[in-house]
């Protein structure tokens, strides 16, 4: 008896396992599938509307979804996916693809990343103020 309880017990186990992993299986496809309908919209579709706030044209009719980064980083859309799942939605994903872009800058000297307001990045910057002086 024992025993029997023991492999029902392994199978049940088992069992709940493969339904974890398929699960995970079935979100890291839904992950996959945002992030090329993000990369298939076009970044003309976002108007900034102040800091941590977007308005993104819809891929698929005339609708305008509101994107917002809070001060503690948590990103939030207006659309249904985001709304029901609590994911990051290709809105947010083109979002953040377009702000990376614009907030990287390479040093005109080396190519290393650089703040927007300057050319050079610290080290070559450094080179050249010890050079002036």
């Amino acid at each position: 008896m024992e025993r029997e309880i023991r492999v029902l017990s392994a199978g049940i186990v088992t069992s709940f396992f493969s339904a974890l992993e398929q699960d995970l299986e079935k979100d890291r496809i839904s992950d996959m599938k945002r992030t090329v309908k993000a990369s298939q919209m076009s970044p003309g579709s976002i108007e900034r509307k102040g800091l941590g706030s977007w308005v993104v044209g819809s891929q698929t009719s005339l609708g305008k979804y509101v994107v917002l980064q809070g001060k503690d980083g948590a990103w939030s859309c207006t659309c249904a996916d985001h709304k029901n799942r609590l994911v990051a939605c290709k809105h947010i994903r083109l979002v953040q693809s377009t702000e990376t872009e614009q907030t990287q800058k390479s040093c005109e000297r080396c190519g290393g990343e650089v703040a927007l307001s300057k050319s050079l990045c610290a080290f070559c910057e450094k080179v050249e103020m010890d050079r002036i002086y």
